[in-house]
């Protein structure tokens, strides 16, 4: 009679910091002398060894279910980054099989204010002016969050000519599409998978307007974040 092991099989382990082959491999990065070093967002966001000079370069390998569209996003804004009003981080889009987008390493934008009130509204008014540069072009971000908003620091801009210190740049553009119609007129769509959990277990939103709301709470998260650091520098604890 044949007998079965009752013992469930191991899960094999995933290593979280392994670099694949292929990104190692690949010719479009080696053709830019790139080659990663360690993952920032294991399976996707990888970045170059840290040097104490020169440039450190991130690379995003985008999703195989929206990478296409992600790419996309940045052609349409790289139509206008002339504009001052562009936020947009400094990259360059690689398309192969996978598509690639190889920017700078940009600090958290906590990095790069202090803890005075008329900093924070200098970077609220940034990334306003990014928000609606992208919503002039009928591009929602879908994603607006803390971790998707990041800021040149001096230190940053002396390594990479291509930023400016105390400018706010947005990333992540994988929830992101550009509608037919603009603010105001686009009706509700179902909404992407972000950090923010909707309100009222909402699955339909107008996709402007959710930009909005999320901008508020990533302004109250930032206030908080910066009102916690304030009070553990107070010499009064």
């Amino acid at each position: 009679m044949a007998t079965t092991n009752s013992a469930a099989e191991p899960e094999p382990d995933i290593d979280m910091g392994k670099l694949p082959d292929w990104l190692l491999d690949h010719p479009e990065l080696r053709k830019r002398g790139i080659v990663v070093h360690e993952p920032l967002q294991p399976f996707t966001v990888y970045q170059t060894e840290w040097h104490p000079e020169g440039p450190i370069h991130v690379v995003k390998a985008l999703k195989p279910s929206t990478g296409r569209r992600e790419a996309d996003i940045y052609d349409e804004l790289d139509r206008h980054s002339d504009s001052r009003t562009d936020h947009t981080v400094p990259h360059e889009v690689i398309r192969c099989e996978r598509p690639l987008v190889v920017m700078p390493f940009v600090c958290g934008a906590e990095h790069a204010i202090t803890y005075k009130t008329s900093s924070i509204l200098a970077m609220f008014d940034q990334i306003l002016e990014g928000v609606e540069h992208m919503h002039r072009l009928r591009i929602a971000h879908g994603d607006i969050f803390t971790p998707n908003i990041v800021a040149a620091t001096e230190e940053g801009a002396m390594r990479d000519a291509r930023l400016t210190a105390g400018r706010v740049y947005l990333i992540d553009f994988e929830s992101s599409r550009q509608f037919e119609h603009g603010p105001g007129v686009q009706t509700g769509v179902p909404l992407p998978d972000s950090h923010v959990i909707p309100p009222l277990g909402m699955t339909t939103f107008d996709p402007f307007s959710w930009d909005v709301y999320c901008l508020g709470l990533t302004f109250e998260a930032i206030v908080e974040r910066r009102h916690r650091g304030s009070q553990c520098a107070s010499p009064d604890g």
